[in-house]
């Protein structure tokens, strides 16, 4: 039977790569697919270098990609061995990481871990969609101490709704949203009359 060859530490063939960034991320992806042990190091540079990547193809238009670097990067921030005692990432560092590429997703998702309710309710109220209405208003049920933010935040959307004189629905403020938000504020319903009976729900 053919001997088993032990397995050098990933750390010791990293160097090789660090002039080129796209195979640095290859090997260590390919590395972590393969559960070979990655040190801290190591993986921070793989999320890093997977957020640069996604980053640049969302930037340039590759869906395909940009949709591939997102699923990799969220891979590595809900792997159970991310953070913690496992030697991972850090949830703080991997939420500076996420904070710097401009990744909501992770970000929503490290509050979320870290239970962060006013810095969440901030990016939902900032997505402004339906779904993410949804989240806070279940964040307001299981805290009521939420209620207060929560209508606050609700009201400052309700105001930021603005009906055109052709019964078009704008933003009295430039800012980004989600695919679900501007679907939703795009559309010819009365936003604010929508927002208001999710007002009513929190109060009851």
């Amino acid at each position: 039977p053919a001997q088993a060859c032990d397995r050098y530490p990933v750390e010791l063939f990293a160097p090789a790569f660090l002039e080129n960034p796209r195979l640095l991320r290859l090997m260590l992806a390919h590395c972590r697919d393969a559960r070979c042990p990655l040190v801290p190091s190591l993986l921070r540079a793989l999320l890093e270098l997977t957020l640069e990547e996604w980053d640049a193809a969302r930037r340039s238009g590759d869906t395909e990609t940009e949709r591939a670097r997102r699923a990799e990067a969220m891979s590595v921030l809900t792997d159970p061995h991310h953070g913690g005692s496992e030697g991972g990432v850090g949830d703080y560092e991997a939420l500076v990481i996420c904070q710097a590429a401009g990744f909501v997703e992770g970000e929503v998702c490290l509050y979320e871990r870290l239970r962060m309710a006013p810095m969440l309710l901030e990016r939902y109220a900032a997505d402004g969609g339906e779904r993410a209405r949804r989240q806070m208003l279940a964040m307001c049920r299981n805290d009521p101490e939420l209620l207060a933010d929560v209508l606050g935040h609700f009201v400052a959307m309700a105001g930021d709704v603005v009906v055109n004189s052709d019964g078009s629905v704008a933003r009295s403020r430039a800012t980004q949203y989600s695919d679900d938000a501007t679907d939703y504020y795009g559309s010819e319903a009365d936003c604010a009359d929508e927002i208001l009976d999710d007002i009513r729900e929190a109060l009851h």
